[in-house]
């Protein structure tokens, strides 16, 4: 009767192998997040650049010297 509620080594190993596949799963979702918030950062920060009147007269400046 106590046999059932007891857990074996296998057990907790099989239990230590699911949470890290969970974690590592999560963590791979964020990084996934993450890396498209980036470029959209990246995109955004273009799309500025490109649409600043003062920007671009500095950039002008620079290229047309």
């Amino acid at each position: 009767m106590l046999e059932n509620e007891l857990a074996t080594k296998k057990d907790l190993e099989l239990l230590e192998e699911r949470i890290l596949r969970y974690v590592d799963n999560k963590f791979y979702e964020l990084d996934k997040k993450t890396d498209r918030i980036f470029y959209l950062i990246i995109v955004f920060m273009i799309v500025y650049v490109l649409t600043n009147p003062q920007v671009m007269g500095v950039i002008k400046l620079i290229f047309m010297k």
